[in-house]
């Protein structure tokens, strides 16, 4: 197994035994290996309630010295402090349409060299979609679903035979969602085909 390979924790309250907040006092301390970065995936609340939430993570991850990204909330991005913003593709196309500037300068963000996402992360699904995700400037990508995952079950899983496509595709890291487990056991395969990394949603419970 992989010593260097990183591993990405995307939240979802709803799948948690207990309130988020506590929850992640609980579980990320806990957590081998430690986290790259967190991604607060909470899709359902609306953006008062879901900043009022980020900056109670925020907190928690400066205290850990691990980085945070919001999650299709680029707004609370423009924070220096903040890594970045992981997008849906459609989401980022409007959003950065509409604030080129702020766009711009979350862009910059990822063209520095660091070992965890930062920048703008887009979500891409088919191949097709990468090409699309690099021409608007994407920092890296999230490829999913990698395996079968409880998350989308209807959702055909891309394999280990089609990932290597996605890798030849793309000059960004690319990092991989779907049926992965915290540490998995395929991470040395993985890091061999060239996945940057895993994300992880519910491996953690």
């Amino acid at each position: 197994m992989s010593r260097s390979f990183p591993y990405v924790l995307v939240t979802d309250r709803k799948i948690y035994p207990e309130p988020l907040i506590p929850y992640l006092k609980k579980r990320i301390p806990a957590l081998s290996p430690f986290p790259a970065a967190l991604i607060l995936r909470e899709k359902d609340l609306p953006l008062e309630t879901y900043r009022a939430l980020f900056n109670k993570v925020a907190q928690l991850c400066k205290d850990w010295r691990l980085p945070l990204l919001a999650h299709n909330h680029p707004e609370l991005a423009l924070d220096e402090a903040i890594a970045g913003v992981h997008m849906p593709l459609k989401n980022w196309v409007l959003w950065s349409k509409s604030h080129p500037q702020k766009a711009a300068y979350l862009l910059e963000k990822g063209k520095m060299k660091l070992p965890y996402p930062h920048g703008v992360g887009i979500s891409v699904h088919l191949l097709s979609e990468v090409e699309t995700a690099l021409q608007l400037g994407a920092s890296y990508l999230i490829v999913s679903p990698l395996f079968p995952t409880s998350c989308k079950p209807n959702s055909l899983p891309l394999g280990l035979t089609q990932l290597p496509d996605f890798i030849r595709s793309s000059p960004r890291s690319i990092y991989v969602l779907g049926g992965l487990s915290w540490p998995d056991p395929r991470a040395s395969q993985l890091e061999a085909l060239g996945v940057r990394g895993a994300v992880v949603r519910s491996a953690i419970i």
